[in-house]
């Protein structure tokens, strides 16, 4: 689980990011952001009851969404000489739009958020 600190709670912040928000798109995830004036990155992740999943498996899809986020993203601004890369923050408020059939998704996950993490320091 993300800290509170890293988490976008307030349901302002998260529909203006969806309504406003620009939009990456991976293969199955669906990345809306807009600039925030703090000092790190927002995150919220969405997944939509039409997939026709339980709750339980969209919480754990919503783990896994995010437990791929810290690994991915915290990670590489541990290292020095990738700080630079991310001095813009955001809002950030990821969408599953469609199921990886890959096993294990916790991969294509991942995979997926490093394509648009790296779309997104280009932006």
């Amino acid at each position: 689980m993300l800290p509170k600190n890293l988490r976008l709670k307030k349901s302002v912040q998260i529909t203006e990011t969806f309504k406003k928000g620009e939009s990456i798109k991976g293969s199955s995830l669906i990345c809306k952001f807009t600039p925030n004036n703090l000092n790190s990155d927002l995150l919220a992740v969405s997944i939509s009851k039409k997939l026709k999943l339980n709750a339980p498996s969209r919480n754990r899809i919503k783990r896994q969404i995010t437990h791929a986020y810290k690994e991915v993203f915290l990670n590489q601004l541990a290292n020095p000489e990738n700080k630079n890369d991310y001095s813009k923050k955001n809002n950030i408020f990821i969408i599953l739009h469609s199921i990886p059939f890959k096993k294990p998704r916790y991969q294509v996950f991942r995979e997926d958020l490093i394509k648009l993490l790296s779309k997104l320091k280009n932006v």
